[in-house]
């Protein structure tokens, strides 16, 4: 199955990408640095940077490795005049064989600090996008910063946390519903400096 196959592939690039960010600085790229109170701390540039950022990585990869034929994210911004509304990624790819018709994988993220990220696997990506596109497939994400334990209202503070909890969600879902998903948690955490979410 051409969509199953795709999430299979997407979630081996996920599990890259949080690898990549224990890399040196890199998990710097999710943060910025800001004064507050007098007092340097680093905060978390948000939702849609992680986003962004997931899907460069995707695009990047899907271009040197040979799974499917054509593969292309697309960018959908909730923000600013060019809003749509709609999921943060869109991943389009076609069967390399060319028997099959192409593959669709909604990817919805979410930041640690959002206290949505512990309802929205039914409520945002199943009753909302999957509803309405019933070939596609999705994976649900949850970004983990280090913040003060008072700014993370999901409650989720490691990415095990949340990975553990959004398998639960998941096994509550019916049976056809699950095989249309899958979940993760990315790790992006900065070592060694103060952290603030405004």
């Amino acid at each position: 199955h051409t969509m199953g196959a795709l999430r299979k592939y997407l979630m081996a690039i996920l599990s890259d990408y949080d690898a990549w960010l224990r890399v040196g600085d890199n998990v710097r790229s999710l943060w910025r640095r800001r004064v507050i109170r007098h007092s340097y701390f680093w905060v978390p540039k948000g939702e849609l940077a992680l986003s962004d950022e997931i899907g460069d990585y995707i695009q990047q990869k899907a271009r040197s490795l040979s799974a499917f034929r054509e593969p292309f994210v697309g960018f959908y911004p909730k923000e600013g005049k060019n809003a749509r509304g709609f999921a943060d990624l869109v991943v389009h790819a076609q069967d390399p064989k060319g028997k099959r018709s192409p593959a669709e994988v909604i990817i919805e993220v979410k930041g640690n600090w959002n206290r949505e990220v512990r309802t929205n696997l039914k409520t945002q990506l199943v009753k909302h996008y999957l509803k309405v596109r019933p070939h596609s497939g999705g994976i649900f994400l949850c970004g983990c910063y280090n913040l003060p334990r008072e700014k993370t209202v999901s409650k989720y503070r490691t990415s095990v946390e949340a990975r553990a909890s959004l398998k639960e969600q998941k096994e509550k879902l019916a049976n056809k519903v699950q095989r249309r998903i899958d979940v993760s948690a990315i790790d992006c955490s900065i070592r060694g400096v103060k952290t603030e979410k405004i």
